[in-house]
């Protein structure tokens, strides 16, 4: 049975462009290699969905079909503009993504292992000055 909603779905994702350079991460059903990896601020994460050399061409197709590898962060994408999700990507496919805060992003690849993305750096404040200027 298939449920239609009569409500209008929407998700307001940010646009952010294609970071030119990444650190790669390797997707198999063996889950993510390295799974921790470290990066500065304002550096990106490739994940690349592959096949592992003793797969074979069943299990190619099998995943092409229904893929088996989805990086997805453990903050919800939907509340927080640092979570992410980059959906089932099938063999071959890639997902980038720039960390522009510093922090520990844990992630999932839903084959029940798990990675994490260390982002290293500061983020600087600046003081505001404000003054007051007196008009004679």
């Amino acid at each position: 049975m298939v449920e239609v909603i009569t409500q209008i779905v929407h998700v307001n994702v940010p646009y952010t462009p294609w970071p030119a350079a990444a650190t790669a991460v390797t997707l198999t059903a063996d889950g993510p290699e390295p799974a921790i990896i470290t990066i500065p601020v304002g550096s990106a994460v490739e994940w690349v969905s592959t096949i592992r050399a003793s797969d074979t061409i069943t299990d190619l197709l099998n995943w092409f079909e229904n893929p088996i590898l989805r990086p997805l962060s453990n903050l919800d994408p939907l509340r927080d503009t640092r979570g992410f999700d980059a959906g089932y990507l099938e063999p071959g496919r890639v997902y980038r993504r720039q960390f522009k805060a510093p922090g520990r992003y844990a992630y999932t690849d839903a084959g029940g292992h798990t990675g994490v993305v260390i982002v290293e750096g500061r983020t600087i404040y600046l003081p505001v000055v404000l003054r007051l200027y007196v008009t004679p």
